[in-house]
């Protein structure tokens, strides 16, 4: 029962981590309504937009870390890869849907990466480098981020992580629903390329 109770526990500490709006905090530090500015959105694109690149960096990183972070954490906690999975994806669903926010957040990449990371080193940078490669290629950043999520998956499954496989399904889906929006301007050709998006889609 203790050990449950630590997972649930973990569980929802995971999803408020995964709440907390670096890119607007560190806008607000420097006196600017990410909100109101540039695209509006909340994560490192915007903020380097609006900020520049050493802020957009920063935001980054910080949530890689809020989603690779209690990934690591939890798998001290556990060693069941179905808590591990719930773990990342309550990571996710916090950026995603932040309550500091009205449950209005990011697009989830950098923390997407961060929690594939926590999990499969290995897989998650090749992943990367292929959608690292599709950028390079097409110059569209948000093309690289939906060909992130789209290899993972696929990677698990081959590698026979099934539980982990189903989690990549789930971000998948998350993933694309918050990217509609760009898949939409891919499509008629208007998205905007590279050197307009500095980082990956928030």
């Amino acid at each position: 029962m203790d050990k449950f109770f630590a997972e649930i526990l973990w569980i929802g500490i995971s999803y408020i981590l995964g709440s907390i709006p670096f890119g607007v905090l560190i806008a607000k530090s420097k006196g600017v309504n990410l909100r109101e500015v540039g695209s509006g959105n909340i994560g490192a694109t915007n903020v380097a937009r609006s900020l520049g690149t050493k802020y957009g960096a920063i935001t980054f990183l910080l949530d890689f870390f809020k989603g690779f972070i209690p990934v690591v954490i939890g798998s001290f906690i556990s060693s069941s890869n179905l808590f591990i999975a719930i773990v990342g994806l309550a990571c996710l669903l916090g950026h995603i849907y932040p309550i500091f926010l009205g449950f209005k957040g990011g697009k989830g990449i950098a923390t997407t990466m961060g929690v594939f990371f926590a999990i499969a080193p290995s897989l998650t940078l090749i992943a990367l480098v292929f959608s690292l490669f599709f950028i390079w290629l097409s110059g569209y950043v948000s093309l690289g981020s939906l060909i992130f999520v789209t290899l993972m998956p696929i990677l698990f499954l081959v590698s026979f992580k099934f539980v982990f496989f189903l989690l990549g399904l789930v971000i998948f889906c998350l993933v694309y629903l918050r990217h509609k929006d760009n898949i939409i301007r891919l499509a008629k050709g208007i998205e905007n390329p590279w050197k307009r998006s500095e980082f990956v889609q928030k």
